[in-house]
């Protein structure tokens, strides 16, 4: 659970993507992952990963975004709070448990749009289109991207697409389900939830961020 620790912002860094960015992106749909790495500093995804909810901490009495610093000071007998889209916790599990739940509902509301009076314009995330029609057409795509994402459910080497299925093999078979999506496996159910959601809001960036830098270089191309 803790690799999907992640740093909220209220922004995410795709409005007005240059045409430069779709070289960046074709390289960085295969190699950037969560961490910030120099050659992907133009990567749609790193950045937008800073727009997923996070677990902080208040670590007797002092606010902290480091998990690491919280395992110290709890280890310490020190008094460690978890603080999960604005509401405190006193236990780890029930946080961890808040986090995949916030997580998962930021990114089933990122495939679909949002109109707001003051500014006029449609919002997809966090990013404002001047025309609804064309927000829209993103909401869908995204949408069509996330539907993508599949698990698989292996239970002693054998692979199932039917959860039912695979939960029924295991239990005659006395094993557990490994859950697969992208290059994640695990066998907690917790953890395959965390990380279907962050797959699916990658593939909807991935895929907006691919649409608007090939409408870009379309309009460079044309002017």
């Amino acid at each position: 659970m803790k690799s999907f620790t992640l740093t909220i912002i209220q922004a995410v860094a795709l409005i007005g993507m240059p045409v430069a960015f779709a070289e960046a992106t074709e390289k960085c749909e295969k190699t950037c992952d969560l961490a910030q790495k120099a050659d992907c500093a133009a990567c749609p995804v790193t950045a937008a990963m800073d727009a997923l909810p996070k677990i902080s901490y208040v670590i007797a009495g002092e606010a902290s975004a480091c998990a690491k610093s919280a395992e110290t000071a709890k280890a310490a007998g020190k008094e460690v709070k978890y603080v999960v889209a604005g509401k405190e916790l006193c236990c780890e599990t029930m946080a961890n448990e808040a986090h995949v739940e916030a997580v998962e509902t930021f990114v089933a509301s990122f495939a679909s749009t949002k109109s707001c009076e003051a500014s006029g314009k449609t919002y997809v995330g966090t990013k404002g289109y001047d025309c609804g029609t064309h927000a829209s057409t993103v909401a869908a795509l995204a949408k069509k991207a996330m539907d993508g994402v599949k698990v698989t459910h292996i239970v002693a080497g054998k692979e199932y697409c039917c959860p039912e299925e695979a939960g029924k093999a295991a239990k005659e078979a006395g094993a557990k389900v490994t859950y697969a999506v992208a290059e994640e496996k695990t066998q907690c159910a917790a953890t395959n939830r965390m990380s279907v959601a962050v797959a699916k809001y990658k593939a909807a960036i991935q895929a907006i961020a691919k649409a608007e830098a090939e409408t870009a270089a379309n309009a460079a191309a044309n002017s």
